[in-house]
């Protein structure tokens, strides 16, 4: 399986404008989803959509479930899907932590992490398997 993603989700792991001082909110992981299409093994993400981290947690992520249901409803009119969960690592590497991997486990999707080594795509069958990356 292989998952393409434009370049701009690295842009996540950064601050959102470089004249703005560093803040705790840039402490927090980032999340949201990426809309696209299945064709065959290949995923193909058309757009990144960020969404309100309801975590109060520096190293958690929630989804808003109300973001959410708007980014499917979003997806549908276009014809697309929701193909993969991303967040961010933003001190940390691109590698699924012990709740990564309860998500992984319970959602069946795929989840990439945006990390300060890169960027990584996960996804769980009998165990968490890696998948190839492709920023376009």
């Amino acid at each position: 399986m292989k998952i393409f993603i434009p370049k701009a989700i690295k842009n996540f792991i950064a601050p959102r404008d470089e004249k703005e001082e560093v803040s705790i909110l840039c402490d927090f992981e980032r999340c949201g989803v990426l809309i696209g299409r299945r064709d065959g093994d290949c995923i193909v993400v058309e757009e990144i959509v960020e969404t309100k981290n309801s975590s109060n947690k520096p190293t958690e992520f929630e989804i808003d479930p109300n973001d959410l249901y708007k980014v499917w409803l979003d997806a549908e009119r276009k014809g697309l899907e929701i193909v993969a969960v991303f967040h961010t690592h933003p001190f940390g590497l691109a590698v699924p932590s012990g709740r990564d991997i309860e998500g992984l486990k319970q959602t069946k999707m795929v989840w990439v992490i945006v990390g300060i080594d890169g960027v990584r795509a996960y996804i769980y069958t009998d165990r968490v398997e890696e998948i190839e990356v492709k920023l376009v």
